[in-house]
C-alpha cells in the first residue's frame, strides 16, 4: 500500500466517523430537545 492509498483509505474511514458523529448528534437533539418533555405523554415512536 502506497501513502496515497492509506491516505485515501484513512479520509474514507474519518468521513465515516463524521457521519456517525452527524447521525448521533441529530438523534441526540431529537429526544433532548424542545418537545422531550411529550415523549411520555405522546407516543414519540419515531423519535426513539
Amino acid at each position: 500500500m502506497t501513502t496515497g492509498q492509506l491516505i485515501v483509505k484513512l479520509n474514507e474511514d474519518l468521513a465515516n466517523e463524521y457521519a456517525a458523529i452527524l447521525q448521533y448528534t441529530t438523534y441526540a437533539a431529537r429526544v433532548t430537545g424542545p418537545s422531550s418533555s411529550t415523549c411520555g405523554v405522546f407516543p414519540c415512536g419515531s423519535v426513539r
